[in-house]
């Protein structure tokens, strides 16, 4: 036997979907009508393939007792697994979910805690022997702009250069090859005038659904952008980093983490705008 299915309590199962898919990460799995009950599951986007989380309805009041009690008992519903605690729990604080204090070591694992905006606390683990496993940093938004709208964003150097990067950095492309293969080689102004030179070379476009580039200058990198339609108007965009090496990833991650949310911040906003 195994284990390929979980379930959370929730009040509402439209809420619930949205939050699990707008906020906290997941993509929607399964989504059926089985006479007046609904059959609805979530997934992590890079195991859509694997275990499921079940969004049940609290159909009788000692399900909602039940789920009060371990609320009020500071009792987690579920655990998830994380490869990188530390950049999960910052990606939700920045999506306004409540982090119950810092992760932490206790016994084997990095474990903390956070709301899930159900009525549900869920723990977030980390293996300590997975700790340097995967260099990995990564995050995704749900926003509401087309998959081709944010493409083009992507394609444009024109518009590139007025959103990539952190808060208060402004851009000077050399070179813009948006092909496999093409090249890619732009300098970064930092707010304090520090200037930061870029090299990188595409390896995989796909129109309206992949830009993917390997960063050739420190820090060493690999990046995909995913672009996952939900509806007219609206997608989701996966940030995907794998670093060359964990030290390489633990150097950056302070800096990485909340500059991504910020380019990401800057992408919404000149979206809003008349493209150049």
């Amino acid at each position: 036997m195994k284990i390929t299915l979980n379930s959370v309590l929730v009040q509402d199962q439209d809420e619930a979907l949205t939050i699990y898919t707008e906020r906290l990460g997941f993509v929607k799995k399964a989504d059926i009508a089985i006479g007046h009950y609904r059959w609805l599951t979530v997934a992590a986007p890079e195991g859509i393939a694997g275990v499921e989380l079940a969004l049940e309805p609290m159909a009788f009041e000692p399900a909602r007792v039940y789920q009060r009690a371990l609320f009020e008992a500071g009792i987690p519903a579920t655990a998830f697994v994380s490869r990188d605690i530390a950049a999960e729990a910052a990606r939700l604080r920045a999506r306004g979910v409540v982090v119950r204090g810092e992760p932490a070591v206790m016994g084997p694992i990095t474990a903390v805690m956070f709301e899930d905006g159900c009525g549900n606390l869920i723990h977030l683990v980390q293996p300590l022997e997975e700790s340097a496993e995967e260099p990995v940093l990564a995050t995704s938004r749900v926003i509401d702009f087309g998959a081709e709208r944010v493409f083009q964003a992507l394609a444009d150097p024109r518009e590139l250069a007025l959103w990539w990067g952190p808060k208060g950095f402004s851009n000077r492309f050399e070179v813009f090859e948006f092909r496999p293969g093409g090249s890619w080689r732009f300098t970064m102004h930092g707010p304090d005038g520090t200037l930061y030179p870029n090299e990188s070379r595409f390896t995989e476009i796909v129109a309206d659904e992949l830009v993917a580039l390997r960063h050739v200058n420190w820090p060493n990198f690999d990046l995909r952008i995913s672009l996952q339609t939900l509806g007219p108007g609206r997608c989701r965009i996966g940030w995907h980093m794998r670093f060359d090496s964990a030290e390489m990833c633990a150097k950056v991650r302070q800096v990485v983490v909340p500059a991504n949310e910020e380019n990401l911040d800057r992408l919404e906003a000149a979206l809003g705008r008349p493209a150049p």
